[in-house]
């Protein structure tokens, strides 16, 4: 197999098989691992086996992707735990994560990805009827594999990066959507301004609710009316 093999799969059937896993590992090759049946020391265990036997090889612990998967067939929806996707990511940031999806329907393979997943998968079949062997029943077929593909696509745009920051299609609601620093009632010139003399309304184009102290204490240059948005020409 080494010779016509580009990447190697481990099931989860062999997930504790250390012999061929380690064998498989000495070909410096790419390899997924589904870790259905195993708790995390198994995991942890096989994750450990293959890492020490790459460092020797300069192999890039990145080669590895570990596959959430529970071996039931089917598997009932409230036993899928796709939070264990979460918690493999935290535990294993070196490796790949992703999920091999043994419910029946498209719904856990798509929301894997939004889970964390990098890599779905899910069995395949031309026609569910095939035979009674229970893989047809809970596989995909060409439709559903289909929209499979077409929803994971669109759940990867939506997943974006894991950062926290403005989107470009938000700067229009830094003006409109924040709120101004204004008068809460009609204000005279030379009055010194108080905290109770505030309030925050839209749009934003004025002081931020926060920068108060640059406003209290200060005399106004002109009346305001109530409602007024108070800007740095109002005041010394």
């Amino acid at each position: 197999m080494n010779k016509i093999q580009p990447i190697f799969k481990i099931s989860s059937g062999d997930n504790n098989y250390y012999k061929l896993i380690e064998t498989v590992a000495s070909f410096n090759k790419p390899m997924i691992v589904s870790t259905g049946v195993a708790n995390i020391n198994t995991i942890k265990k096989v994750y450990n086996k293959i890492i020490k036997i790459w460092r020797q090889k300069v192999v890039k612990s990145k080669n590895l992707a570990l596959l959430h998967c529970v071996a039931s067939y089917p598997v009932p929806n409230e036993q899928a735990n796709l939070a264990s996707i979460i918690y493999l990511k935290r535990m294993f940031p070196a490796a790949v994560i992703g999920y091999s999806d043994h419910t029946i329907g498209t719904e856990a393979a798509i929301a894997s990805v939004m889970s964390g997943a990098r890599i779905v998968e899910k069995h395949f079949t031309l026609n569910k009827n095939y035979s009674d062997f229970r893989d047809h029943q809970l596989s995909a077929d060409p439709k559903e594999m289909k929209l499979i593909v077409d929803r994971i696509r669109k759940a990867e745009k939506l997943f974006g990066k894991e950062e926290k920051k403005q989107q470009n299609c938000e700067l229009e609601m830094q003006i409109s959507g924040r709120r101004s620093i204004a008068a809460d009632r009609n204000l005279k010139f030379g009055k010194k301004i108080k905290i109770s003399d505030l309030t925050w309304v839209r749009p934003g184009e004025g002081f931020s609710p926060g920068e108060e102290k640059k406003i209290i204490g200060k005399k106004l240059l002109k009346n305001l009316k109530i409602g007024e948005i108070i800007k740095k020409g109002h005041f010394k």
